[in-house]
């Protein structure tokens, strides 16, 4: 059993998947048996009762009728499920390969023999169509990317084994029975696949219920169904597909031309062709093993796409050289082999490439495509090909050569265009990755008759509309504003009164004031009437002086501050004189609520000269008036209070007011900043919260201060500093990029440090607490990457990898499968270090121990039994363990050190006496009982009485 397991492993099939593997597997090795048996008939079939002239007639003749049953199978996959489709296509197969090996049994009929290419190459294109369809519904794009070169190779593997006894075959059964053999490997098939879906529940869904993917746009503001053609990712596509199956049936004739010019004898051309499948099939094994993984992670999809026209191209240009020489025919012969053979093996080789183009448009869409082009756009193209080869072979006596000639263009073409949809693929995947994270939406500008209807509006009965229309005009029709307001000062809801007079003092209109003062008489409410005396003493000042002395004078503490802080924005200079003197007595009142009060009415002013006051307030020994102060200190913005806001940042208690403060002071607050810094040397809460609003504050000081402390022994303090310099959209400059790299492989070592203990504690249960902590420890590390990640490359993708990839922000299930592999894809394509490939796997989703395996490939880790593991958390470092990582190990090592020999308990007992000293309370107080709990120890009595 653990031989299999090695195996699977071995091929990158992760233990969840191996069940659904093994049956794709076989479906995958019965298609291409069934394939190759049915493709080896029809042609030796054919090429023996006909030529090679007449192939281009076949070519004709499959694009008609693989067309014809395309648009058929677009049609039913609106009304019935991917399972159901698949079904009724192999039961067609099937039945169909009865019918022709009982047709060509009873006789050989000409007709019959012709329609067998023709046949065959719909059978192919149907085939290939169900196979990669089901794939696709199957497995993700990063799930591609490992597992479709090997299901490649189990097919090119089946289509050896089947190749190399073909002759043998031929030779006992007669070429009529391979259809027999083609129609049971189909029939087996049909098992398979009724197996495998009765294992994956998503091909039971019909097309239709991916509808809502449709609608997610494409090219802009318009639906994608609408606009698929407007597409430039599909154009190119499409245009890939037709280079691709032009080229196809060129080198196809090409090659035929030549076997039949070699092979007079049916039996023989039969031989010669299963040979040659099966060396085509050889070595497409050997690509899809060895090479087309490793090219696939190492240069990706936009690499491996140009290899078969750079090859065709290359070998073109040589069977041309070569025939205008005048080459032997043996020569010829051999290229045209050579052609071929390259042509089907890179054919192979890159379909997993090809098909992984797909991955990126949406459900419905994606199945569209791919069966419009395998079973459209490539037969029309080998229709367009043959009817070219036709009238060039035929009317103008093309020979072989001369079909080169015409080919090499085409592949050249060929090239380009795949040149073009590399570069357009990272933006499609990334609009993939885009498009359930975020939405968008446009601006309302309104014209004048929307102007309109939102005055209107204003007379709502509903408040939200009112307060929305006030808004509108507010911001796009200043005018209109002072004959709608009026009126809606009588307005029923305390929110629109309140914005009504807000808009008042921010328009300064005096005769307006008139109206608000005959409000006041008959308003109920006091947070209202508070706004109305603000307003009218901000505006009017003394001219109102007789209502504001009342207010002035009034006990209810919500009116008389309406009325002081409009007196101190008036700037009159009695009315200001007024609101000082009061506020000097209310700043000395032993009430509490008093000085709270004083407070919000400095703040409220929003006057920075009226600061002093605040700063008895700011040291004020109760923490509620502290926080009020702070309050104020943020909207007056006075830098002379900065320091003292900057010391709240110390106290919890106070820390929350202070750093918004802080933030709304922006750059002003940045020397009082960089002095406690210094200062907190000693305190990294305090630390914490420093970097914490210098991140919030975007500005470049606070960076040039963040960057000074990214070194910070503490790991939480460093933690914080790393994600608040990553908040500040800081982007490290080219002379900072090693720094951050080398940051970036820190990081991953101590990455593979925290798997391989979470590897070593995996089946003990009673350390199941440190466990967990090495995971959230873990997440913490992923998390940071990120943060370094977005300092280096473009921040705006690095977050959206993030809001998929981060365990701490999204959880790993398999509603967001699809989404994180197309980030893992967006992070191969824009990463160009070194560390890709373990970073790459410190995200997938697997078990821990074969990520470790992939992440320590550089730092190979040791694997420890519990008590060292936990003598290493103990014991390390404290820039990169947390404190709660080493207090659960602590709390831990009592219960280990009565299980392990003498020597290493010894060694536990003085990590955990080391760690009593340590300056954080939580390791200490947690070494402390450890130590009061540790088991009594020969080597520590014998240490005890030494000492004594």
């Amino acid at each position: 059993m653990k031989f299999v397991q090695r195996v699977w492993a071995l091929l990158n099939v992760r233990p969840e998947e191996t069940q659904v593997v093994q049956l794709v597997l076989l479906l995958a090795a019965l298609n291409g048996i069934t394939r190759l048996l049915g493709y080896t008939a029809a042609y030796a079939l054919f090429l023996d009762v006909l030529d090679a002239q007449s192939l281009p007639l076949i070519y004709i003749g499959s694009s008609i009728v693989s067309t014809v049953v395309s648009l058929l199978y677009l049609r039913l996959e609106k009304r019935y499920s991917l399972a159901q489709l698949l079904i009724g296509q192999m039961a067609l197969l099937l039945l169909t390969l009865v019918g022709y090996s009982l047709g060509l049994g009873i006789s050989t009929n000409r007709w019959l023999i012709f329609s067998l290419p023709l046949y065959d190459g719909v059978v192919s294109a149907l085939l290939f169509m169900a196979f990669w369809n089901l794939l696709g519904r199957i497995f993700n794009l990063q799930q591609g990317k490992r597992l479709f070169g090997l299901v490649g190779a189990a097919q090119e593997l089946a289509t050896i084994v089947v190749g190399c006894f073909m002759p043998l075959l031929v030779l006992g059964f007669g070429t009529v029975s391979l259809l027999w053999g083609a129609a049971f490997t189909a029939a087996a098939a049909l098992v398979v696949l009724l197996a495998i879906i009765r294992r994956v529940p998503a091909v039971h869904l019909a097309s239709v219920a991916d509808e809502a993917d449709e609608v997610e746009t494409v090219t802009g503001a318009m639906p994608a169904k609408r606009k698929w053609a407007a597409d430039p990712y599909l154009v190119l596509i499409f245009a890939m597909y037709i280079c691709f199956g032009l080229g196809d049936y060129f080198v196809d004739n090409i090659f035929y031309a030549r076997v039949e010019a070699n092979f007079t004898n049916p039996a023989q051309m039969a031989g010669f062709l299963g040979v040659f499948a099966g060396i085509v099939s050889g070595l497409s094994l050997c690509s899809h093993l060895f090479l087309s993984g490793y090219v696939l992670r190492r240069y990706g999809v936009r690499t491996i796409i140009l290899l078969t026209p750079l090859l065709l191209a290359a070998i073109t240009s040589i069977f041309i050289f070569s025939g205008l020489l005048s080459a032997s025919m043996v020569l010829l012969f051999w290229l045209a082999v050579v052609m071929n053979l390259t042509r089907q093996v890179t054919d192979a080789f890159d379909n997993t490439a090809a098909n992984l183009l797909y991955q990126p448009l949406p459900a419905t869409i994606r199945m569209r495509t791919q069966t419009t082009i395998d079973g459209i756009v490539y037969p029309v193209a080998g229709g367009l090909s043959g009817l070219l080869l036709y009238l060039l072979t035929n009317y103008f006596q093309f020979d072989s050569l001369q079909l080169a000639y015409v080919l090499l263009p085409l592949v050249v073409i060929w090239l380009v265009t795949t040149i073009a949809l590399g570069r357009i693929y990272p933006r499609r995947v990334q609009q993939a990755l885009r498009q359930r994270i975020v939405r968008g939406g446009n601006g309302f500008i309104p014209d004048r008759a929307s102007l309109e209807i939102m005055q209107q509006h204003l007379q709502h009965p509903h408040p939200g509309a009112v307060l929305y229309a006030l808004d509108l005009l507010a911001t796009h029709d200043l005018a209109a504003l002072p004959q709608c307001l009026p009126s809606l000062l009588a307005h029923p809801t305390v929110e629109v009164r309140l914005a009504v007079i807000a808009q008042i003092e921010l328009l300064g209109s005096p005769q307006l004031l008139g109206l608000l003062e005959q409000a006041l008489d008959t308003e109920p409410d006091d947070r209202v009437r508070s706004a109305a005396l603000r307003t009218l003493s901000t505006l009017g000042g003394l001219a109102y002086s007789e209502r504001l002395h009342e207010g002035l004078l009034t006990t209810n503490l919500q009116l008389r501050q309406g009325v002081m802080v409009g007196l101190l924005r008036s700037g009159e200079l009695e009315g200001i004189l007024a609101v000082g003197a009061q506020l000097a007595q209310l700043v000395q009142s032993p009430d509490v609520t008093e000085r709270i009060f004083a407070a919000r009415v400095l703040g409220e002013s929003g006057v920075a000269s009226f600061y002093r006051p605040l700063l008895q307030l700011l040291s004020d020994p109760v923490p509620s008036v502290q926080r009020a102060a702070l309050a104020a200190a943020g909207k007056l913005q006075q830098p002379k209070l900065w320091p003292l806001v900057v010391t709240a940042l110390a106290k919890p208690i106070t820390r929350s007011v202070a750093q918004t403060a802080l933030v709304a002071g922006g750059a002003t607050t940045l020397p009082a900043l960089t002095a406690a810094w210094g200062a907190a040397a000693a305190d990294p809460a305090w630390r914490i919260a420093l970097a914490r609003t210098c991140g919030r504050l975007h500005r470049a000081g606070a960076s040039t201060l963040l960057l000074a402390a990214l070194d910070d022994p503490d790991a939480a303090v460093r933690t914080q500093v790393l994600a608040a310099l990553y908040q500040s959209g800081y982007q490290a400059t080219p002379g900072e990029r090693p720094r951050f790299e080398a940051a970036i492989q820190a990081e991953l070592a101590y990455a593979a440090w925290t798997l391989a203990g979470i590897v070593d504690l995996a089946d003990d249960a009673a350390l199941a607490m440190v466990r967990d902590a090495l995971v959230a420890s873990l997440q913490q590390q992923q998390l940071r990457l990120f943060h370094w990640l977005g300092m280096l490359y473009e921040p705006t993708v690095i977050r959206r990898v993030r809001d998929i990839l981060a365990p701490t922000l999204t959880p790993v299930t398999t509603l967001n499968a699809e989404q994180r592999a197309y980030a893992l894809e967006t992070l191969d394509m824009l990463i160009t270090a070194d560390f890709k490939a373990q970073l790459l796997a410190l995200y997938d989703d697997q078990a821990p121990m074969p990520k470790l395996t992939k992440v320590a490939e550089r730092v190979p880790q040791a694997h420890l039994n519990p008590a060292a593991r936990l003598h290493e958390i103990i014991t390390g470092p404290a820039i990169w363990l947390t404190p709660w990582l080493q207090s659960t190990a602590l709390y831990n090592a009592p219960a280990v050190a009565g299980t392990v020999p003498q020597a290493l308990a010894t060694a536990l007992y003085a990590a955990v006496s080391a760690a009593t000293n340590t300056s954080n309370a939580l390791v200490q107080e947690s070494a402390h009982w450890a130590a009061h709990h540790f088991p009594i120890l020969p080597a520590i009595v014998e240490t005890g009485s030494a000492a004594d």
